[in-house]
Parts: structure tokens; C-alpha cells; sequence
């Protein structure tokens, strides 16, 4: 099981899912290793961009929270990361 879904996949939402809410982000995938990079150099580590919609099942993450356990784990049910194809940085 993933919560990442790629293009062209259909997320399924479960009938007793309510609130849930998205945000559109932006992905930046990173091409190598790096550690101490210098701020003029960060652009070598940098493969490429894609488009994420981050899925949050708000009362389930209450939920969460209020069991003292993190609320994060609202945004990990399967397919609540879509990624869009990644585009080439050189291409933009």
C-alpha cells in the first residue's frame, strides 16, 4: 500500500471518509546525494520538478491529535499523494 499515486490514477476515497481537504504543491525530486551543499551549488542536485496534490483527512487527523498521536498520519491513507509526470529540469 502507498499513499503516492501517479498520473493517470484514480484516487478512491472510502464511503466514511469526510473532511477531506488538498493543496496543490510543488515537487522538487532530487537527482543525487548531498550533504553541507553550498547555496551556489544546489542547483546540480536538483533532477526535476512535478506537480503534488496533498490529500488531508481533516477529521481523522483531529482525531489523531487529540489521542496524542501524530496528526500527520490523516495524510497517509492510500492514494493521498498525486504526482504529476516529473519534468526535466534542463527543459525548463
Amino acid at each position: 500500500m502507498s499513499s503516492v499515486i501517479a498520473d493517470n490514477e484514480n484516487l478512491e476515497l472510502p464511503a466514511h471518509f469526510e473532511d477531506v481537504f488538498y493543496e496543490v504543491e510543488l515537487g522538487v525530486l532530487i537527482g543525487m546525494r548531498g550533504r553541507n551543499i553550498k547555496s551556489q551549488d544546489y542547483m546540480k542536485y536538483i533532477a526535476g520538478y512535478f506537480i503534488g496534490i496533498d490529500f488531508t483527512n481533516q477529521g481523522l487527523a483531529n482525531d489523531f491529535k487529540n489521542d496524542g498521536a501524530p496528526w500527520s498520519l490523516g495524510k497517509s491513507s492510500q492514494g493521498f499523494a498525486a504526482i504529476s509526470d516529473f519534468v526535466d529540469r534542463d527543459s525548463i
